[in-house]
């Protein structure tokens, strides 16, 4: 078949298996694709003279496609490689396709130019590492938050601080004229409350006691009414 019969049955509207329809315009999926587009200049199926730049294995080749091999479609791409320098690898293409149409040319140097650029990109990857994007959902960012205001709200951080103040205290950082006025302030309070709890249990006895008195008073008032009224009956 001539290549403006085979573009008739897969370009255009025609079914191909490589094209990828967005809103703007159709993408060529097929990997010796010069320009990732799908139109006549680009196919590498309806163009039986044509060349691309490929990567494999983090290295660069030229594939060129000449009308004598297309019978043979094992053999139908010449693979030369390019050089790791981009300078010889420009040379290189100007070389093997000295007699081309210059737009194939320049197509092939800028897909040169970017999977240069990919390249690079991979081995600054390599050395520095990648950043890595995790899917977060919703339920799960609001579950991780009320656990860390559970676990605030937990933390009693008044007592911490004394803590390490005390600790801090202890070791001496704020020096010995710190820990003594502290030790004499913390002696004096420690009296003070107990004189408080001496004076409560006093008070607390008295209160009982009195209660005991009143209870007693009064059994005895009843017994003198039970007596009253005996005396009464009999009469």
């Amino acid at each position: 078949m001539s290549d403006e019969s085979i573009w008739r049955n897969i370009g255009g509207e025609g079914y191909c298996s490589f094209k990828m329809k967005t809103e703007e315009n159709a993408l060529c999926r097929n990997k010796n694709n010069v320009t990732g587009l799908c139109d006549r200049f680009s196919c590498p199926l309806a163009n039986s003279k044509y060349a691309t730049v490929r990567e494999m294995g983090e290295e660069l080749f030229l594939f060129i496609k000449e009308p004598e091999r297309v019978h043979v479609p094992r053999d139908v791409y010449e693979e030369i490689k390019l050089s790791s320098n981009y300078e010889e690898a420009l040379r290189q293409i100007e070389e093997n396709l000295e007699f081309w149409d210059e737009k194939i040319i320049h197509k092939c140097k800028q897909k040169l130019s970017k999977l240069t650029q990919y390249l690079r990109r991979l081995e600054r990857f390599k050395e520095h590492g990648k950043t890595k994007y995790m899917v977060r959902r919703k339920k799960m960012n609001r579950r991780e938050k009320l656990r860390a205001l559970k676990t605030l709200n937990k933390i009693n951080f008044e007592k911490n601080i004394g803590d390490e103040l005390m600790l801090r205290l202890e070791s001496g950082i704020y020096g010995t004229e710190l820990k003594d006025r502290f030790h004499l302030a913390n002696k004096a309070a420690v009296e003070r409350e107990k004189k408080q709890n001496r004076k409560k249990r006093y008070v607390a006895e008295l209160e009982e006691s009195d209660g005991i008195l009143e209870e007693e008073s009064c059994g005895v008032e009843k017994k003198a009414d039970k007596k009253t009224k005996k005396t009464a009956m009999k009469w």
